[in-house]
């Protein structure tokens, strides 16, 4: 095995290419690990000062500018949390809380970039491009927030309350190495603005900048925070806070899009979905294909169609395929399924959860 020089990834000697990143890797099985000091561990430090200083100027060509959503995320007060614990307990409990931020980090398709004892950094959009990634960045931290650790309340331990910040911009990414150890990071003024966003996000609360916001306003709930000061900037930036109690889906209806204009020469188009309609109120299963060119109009059509749905009382229920769900197997279908159930019988699920 040897490492990627760009993201880091384990890859195997026969490989060309890494499948992480998709760096060329010509001639890297040749070579050692760059983690891996050639010859073993010595105690020559001139040896080791020359050592690092290669491992600078390997990570400065590294490099690169990207666009990218900053995730950081913290647990409120971990330590009077864990006071009443014994050392194995304690360990054990944020073991199981950090398994659950990286969990919500890789099912959106983020990287995880340093583990902070009680929190994480988290990247997105990087370093694979990701053109959703401040949507893969809020859907992460709401995963986190609605996350719960069972088990503990009877030891006298409450679930972990989590502070979230997210930022979105461009940062200079690639390998940072500094003393024996390396990480794939980021650095800029997007990155010390999420920061700052999750010390001043509230105990449960996900703070996201306006640049964020913009990226997800038709997908994801937020209110307005205000224009406050953060602390190291000498501008005020505008702030909102993501609602968490809602439910916040990624496959958020279309109807919730601005139409800029009628919808003009799709009377006949109209006219069949609305005879599917009737056959569906008939009983029957009706399946619909509806292909066409990009950006020809298949979404605006079906959002002005359950668009009319809604105003005339039909039960619509939406979902959508993702990139970042490519990881799970059937995510469009179990979606779908879930949001069925919520609408079918949502005391149900209430009395369950």
């Amino acid at each position: 095995m040897t490492l990627c020089s760009v993201c880091s990834a384990r890859v195997a000697r026969k490989h060309r290419y890494c499948p992480q990143c998709g760096t060329s890797l010509d001639g890297a099985a040749d070579r050692p690990s760059p983690l891996s000091p050639p010859g073993g561990p010595t105690r020559d430090e001139p040896s080791l000062r020359r050592q690092h200083r290669s491992k600078l100027r390997t990570a400065q060509m590294s490099t690169e500018n990207k666009q990218v959503s900053a995730l950081f995320v913290d647990v409120c007060d971990s330590t009077s949390l864990l006071q009443h614990v014994d050392p194995e307990e304690a360990r054990d409990y944020l073991g199981k809380v950090l398994d659950q931020l990286v969990d919500a980090v890789e099912t959106f398709g983020g990287t995880i970039s340093q583990l902070l004892g009680d929190g994480l950094v988290a990247l997105f959009g990087a370093p694979l491009a990701q053109e959703d990634h401040a949507l893969r960045a809020c859907m992460a931290a709401l995963k986190m927030q609605r996350a719960t650790i069972p088990g503990y309340e009877a030891r006298g331990v409450a679930s972990p309350t989590l502070r979230i910040g997210i930022n979105s911009g461009e940062v200079l990414v690639g390998i940072v190495g500094q003393y024996q150890w390396s990480h794939y990071g980021a650095d800029g003024k997007t990155i010390h603005i999420a920061s700052r966003l999750e010390k001043m996000a509230t105990p449960g609360g996900i703070l996201v900048s306006a640049s964020t916001q913009r990226l997800v306003a038709r997908q994801i709930d937020t209110r307005p925070v205000g224009v406050l000061a953060v602390r190291g900037l000498p501008d005020r930036i505008e702030l909102h806070e993501i609602v968490v109690g809602t439910e916040s889906s990624a496959a958020a209806p279309l109807t919730r899009k601005q139409r800029w204009a009628p919808l003009v020469g799709r009377e006949d188009l109209l006219q069949m979905l609305e005879g599917a309609i009737d056959t569906a109120r008939k009983g029957a299963m009706c399946t619909i294909g509806l292909r066409g060119d990009a950006g020809i109009g298949k979404s605006r059509l079906i959002a002005d169609w359950t668009g009319a749905l809604l105003s005339q009382g039909v039960d619509v229920c939406i979902t959508q395929a993702w990139g970042y769900a490519s990881r799970r197997a059937y995510s469009t279908a179990a979606d779908l399924l879930a949001r069925l159930i919520r609408k079918s019988a949502p005391e149900r699920l209430a009395s369950v959860v």
